[in-house]
């Protein structure tokens, strides 16, 4: 990093002002950026609630559903078409256009309140859901973009006005007259479109490694869906494979905590498996007494007997032993099944209808050990076993690390763009160059 950024950097992160910076209300910035109020080059317009009816007009629509976690609509190709009966007349306000910002105005999840989407380009009518709120940047000022006043929207701007106001992120409502108070700093337009350059381009790495990602899924998918139901055979084996009841390869172990010696409460995540209590929580919510709990040790299985259907199913991997709620089911499996390959086996859809069926005339869908055993599974040799697991296991590895390069790609990219926005690090501004 060059020296006079370290240096910068150095006395922002100290609270100190360095020279040509001032201080404001998202921090220090370049003193040549001007403060602008996004009302003042833009107006705001609430949506409408359109309900899905047999009507006489067919129209694209941009929900709540469609924000996800981006914040650039590239095209209108994936949003869903509704028939409407209101008329063209009264629709034509809430057709939205290239450039406009939709916000989130309310939701049921709290988390989804106030997040952004610019749509860089339509090439169909779009109307946008009540739920949300437009904004529409006028054209004819030329100090900014909206695609700049959608990069400081992803920088955080509205969370931290949010946080200055008290009001956190814990808001169930946003409203025009709280988007109203926002501003943003802008140096002069050519460094805009540079940093903007920039970001695209960062925003082009990580679409491709998340079409990857989603591809290394649907591999996986189709590695299971074929390599555990014998459709596919790997290279070498040919042994017809056995159908049986899990009871045979299935053990509950229903050891306590008698003498409260383990401490370590744990949890299950559907997607993490084990975890501490307290990680999903918040806090520890297990009694003071830790005697009636279950014991978890390395190479146990454990489910909740009603959420297993949603995936609360983990293996323990750690060295050191936990401790369960006793409302979880805790088991082992015997030779002649993987544990691993076990694992991967109720993730399949064979696995869920089959438990289906096994719970059906129940009036509480809770899957007992018992009817647990009661459910067949097709099985290969114990060494296809071993193996069908280590394909599967290297799919996984293959996706863990796309994510975790997708994960460092995102958090560079966002101190990239804190740095630029504020003006800490200047994009070249000739030929000659220079910060």
């Amino acid at each position: 990093m060059h020296e006079k950024i370290k240096k910068l950097l150095k006395m922002v992160n100290s609270n100190n002002v360095p020279n040509g910076y001032k201080r404001t209300e998202y921090g220090i910035i370049n003193e040549k950026f001007e403060k602008l109020r996004i009302p003042e080059v833009g107006e705001f317009k609430n949506g409408i609630n359109f309900s899905k009816e047999t009507g006489i007009n067919s129209i694209k629509f941009l929900g709540v559903g469609d924000f996800g976690d981006r914040t650039i609509l590239e095209n209108t190709e994936d949003l869903e078409r509704i028939c409407v009966s209101t008329d063209n007349e009264k629709l034509e306000p809430y057709i939205l256009k290239k450039d406009d910002i939709v916000f989130v105005r309310s939701n049921g999840s709290k988390e989804l309140v106030g997040r952004n989407l610019w749509l860089r380009d339509i090439s169909e009518r779009v109307v946008y859901s009540g739920f949300c709120i437009r904004y529409r940047f006028n054209p004819e000022y030329k100090k900014t973009s909206a695609q700049y006043i959608n990069a400081w929207l992803d920088n955080g701007v509205l969370r931290q006005m949010l946080k200055k106001e008290n009001r956190g992120t814990n808001i169930n409502n946003l409203n025009q007259e709280i988007l109203g108070k926002l501003t943003i700093y802008v140096p002069e337009m050519d460094e805009q479109e540079k940093i903007l350059d920039i970001i695209d381009n960062y925003n082009k790495i990580l679409f491709h490694i998340e079409r990857l990602i989603d591809y290394k899924y649907k591999q996986k998918r189709w590695l299971v869906q074929n390599l555990l139901t014998g459709k596919k055979r790997l290279s070498g084996f040919r042994d017809e494979w056995k159908t049986e009841r899990l009871k045979i390869f299935l053990e509950e172990m229903t050891e306590k905590n008698k003498l409260a010696i383990i401490s370590d409460v744990k949890s299950i995540s559907n997607k993490s498996g084990f975890i501490n209590q307290s990680e999903q929580f918040g806090k520890n919510v297990a009694s003071s007494d830790l005697s009636n709990y279950k014991i978890v040790r390395k190479g146990y299985i454990a489910y909740n007997p009603s959420r297993i259907n949603v995936g609360s199913i983990a293996l323990y991997t750690e060295e050191t032993s936990g401790v369960i709620s006793p409302m979880y089911v805790v088991l082992k499996t015997k030779y002649g099944l993987h544990e691993k390959y076990f694992m991967y086996y109720v993730k399949t859809e064979e696995f869920n209808q089959r438990m289906k069926s096994q719970l059906s005339g129940s009036v509480r869908e809770t899957l007992k050990f018992n009817d647990l055993c009661a459910i067949k599974i097709d099985l290969p040799s114990y060494n296809e076993q071993q193996q069908i697991v280590a394909v599967l296991e290297t799919a996984d590895k293959e996706i863990d690390l796309l994510e975790q390069k997708l994960d460092l790609i995102k958090q560079e990219k966002k101190a990239i763009m804190q740095l630029l926005l504020t003006g800490i690090v200047r994009v070249p501004q000739n030929k000659k160059g220079g910060f």
